[in-house]
């Protein structure tokens, strides 16, 4: 069973990469390079907003998945089948997620004030 749920990952991930190509050069790009390109390619990768989405909903996916698995093979006195756990983590993560990148939009924010009130 888990191995054609990682395969279905897998399958996803592979047609979100070959349906958005650019998007995801741009972002492995903007992860690994530090140049004076690395700001044009921010604001392409900010740009595209269905990529991006479809690529955290699969995150968010892989996320509750691996939580399932972890959850069920590490706790003894779960009772509960994998399917059910998957549908708890999956209800759970969105929120964590969306509580993560508020935190860093704000500290992001915080620090492109400091730089424009020190300059």
């Amino acid at each position: 069973m888990y191995f054609y749920i990682v395969t279905g990952l897998f399958l996803l991930f592979a047609i979100f990469k070959a349906s958005f190509d650019k998007y995801f050069t741009d972002l492995i790009n903007l992860f690994f390079r530090r140049s004076l390109k690395q700001r044009q390619l921010k604001q392409q990768v900010v740009q595209n907003s269905l990529p991006s989405l479809l690529f955290n909903i699969l995150f968010v996916i892989t996320a509750g998945f691996y939580g399932a698995m972890a959850i069920q093979k590490n706790l003894a006195m779960t009772e509960l089948p994998l399917w059910q756990l998957f549908i708890y983590l999956l209800n759970r993560s969105p929120g964590s997620y969306l509580s993560h990148q508020i935190l860093y939009t704000e500290v992001y924010r915080l620090g492109v004030q400091n730089k424009q009130t020190d300059g």
